[in-house]
């Protein structure tokens, strides 16, 4: 007993303890300290860049290097989002940050994404300018666009529409779906698809009575004609001496339209081959090696891929084992 009542504490001393260590407490996550920033959220913002910052959505002073903080992408133009005050707080802990302290009512942002609208009969007037000049032979083709969109939001500002060229197995001109761009400064702004389909009329050679594989072709056998060309126009014959003097390597009936394919000529690229890339860039002719994935004769257009970077072009026959990029 006299041992327990020796080792036994006062109460003044533990009443001496607590206000010792007061001062050392941590104070609650969030609580305001001299060290910490107070800052308040604004209701709502409208923000011009892709990437919404800290220093968007409050106000106050923020610890230094912490304003640039990036909080994630912006909404669409003419669209909103929403980012409230743990996200701010999940961001700064993130980034190795003591979280601020807020004031105010607001807990969360509104931001907002300016915009401007292009109606319908635009888009229409410009997919129609973009496929007569990029897809049909002789700029002239009758587009016949079975779907569009309403409307699209961009960012206020200039503006202009483009083709996509970018998969190289799309054949853009036997394809009735295409792919448009917008673009503002330099920047894809906006992607959409339409589905339209180029009635495209050009003079080509024609077979003018049936020839047999292996016959040659003349000036009697041969004819130029309008048609109306519906597949790939890029090995169509569109001179009669381009082809006089070469055999057909199969029978083809009246009227067929003459195609690079059609004749029997050597290819000067073959299947799995290496390759020579030329590039034309801004007048300069850049070159890279490359692999075909097809035979290919002069003037064939095949797809090869670079083998340094691993993209897949389309690229035109010009020589033994040489290619030129096509736009």
């Amino acid at each position: 007993m006299l041992m327990s009542n020796y080792y036994r504490p006062s109460i003044g001393l533990v009443l001496l303890a607590l206000i010792l260590c007061a001062g050392r407490v941590p104070a609650p996550a969030g609580a305001y300290n001299s060290e910490t920033a107070a800052i308040e959220l604004k209701s709502e913002v409208t923000v011009d860049q892709p990437l919404v910052t800290i220093s968007d959505i409050v106000k106050g002073e923020l610890p230094e290097g912490m304003s640039n903080f990036t909080l994630g992408e912006a909404p669409d133009p003419g669209d909103s989002d929403f980012y409230n005050r743990a996200q701010v707080m999940m961001r700064a802990r993130q980034a190795g940050e003591d979280p601020p302290d807020f004031t105010g009512r607001e807990i969360r942002t509104e931001v907002r994404r300016p915009s401007q609208t292009i109606e319908r009969e635009e888009i229409r007037e410009a997919v129609k300018t973009i496929l007569q000049e990029g897809v049909s032979l002789d700029g002239d083709g009758e587009v016949n666009i079975e779907h569009l969109p309403g409307s699209i939001e961009i960012l206020p500002g200039d503006y202009q529409f483009r083709l996509d060229r970018s998969n190289p197995y799309h054949d853009i001109h036997s394809s009735t779906r295409h792919t448009i761009i917008v673009e503002q400064e330099g920047n894809v702004t906006k992607t959409f698809n339409v589905r339209a389909r180029v009635a495209d009329f050009a003079e080509v050679v024609v077979t003018a009575e049936r020839i047999r594989s292996g016959e040659e072709l003349t000036e009697e056998n041969l004819k130029v004609k309008e048609k109306e060309i519906r597949r790939s126009r890029g090995d169509l014959i569109r001179k009669v001496d381009e082809a006089i003097g070469l055999e057909l390597n199969r029978s083809l009936s009246e009227g067929t339209v003459l195609r690079g394919a059609h004749l029997d000529r050597p290819s000067l690229v073959e299947r799995r081959s290496r390759v020579t890339i030329r590039y034309q860039i801004n007048g300069l002719t850049l070159s890279a090696r490359g692999t075909a994935e097809s035979d290919g004769y002069k003037g064939e257009k095949i797809v090869v891929k670079n083998d340094s970077s691993g993209d897949k072009v389309y690229a035109e026959v010009i020589g033994e084992r040489e290619v030129r990029v096509v736009e």
